[in-house]
């Protein structure tokens, strides 16, 4: 009977930003340090593309802008959990 062993190195390293492209779009998450995200959102043709919201660096979602071809059609920013502004 032949045993084969497999010895695997396991690497832990900071994710910053994931993306994932399908053709000509790119749906893209980015990190802080810590491992929370930062934002995320999608682009077409490399340009900034629908809602993209991004978060404090705990987590909290601070802004939500929409987007058409890389331009900021609205921004809207949000209060953070405990009612004051941002």
């Amino acid at each position: 009977m032949k045993y084969m062993v497999l010895i695997a190195g396991i690497t832990i390293a900071n994710v910053t930003n994931f993306e994932v492209t399908n053709n000509d779009t790119t749906h893209i998450k980015t990190y802080y340090s810590n491992g929370n995200m930062e934002s995320k959102g999608m682009k077409v043709h490399k340009l900034k593309e629908g809602e993209w919201i991004y978060y404090t660096d705990k987590g909290f979602p601070y802004k939500i802008e929409r987007y058409r071809t890389g331009r900021v059609l609205k921004s809207l920013n949000l209060r953070d959990y405990n009612g004051s502004s941002k």
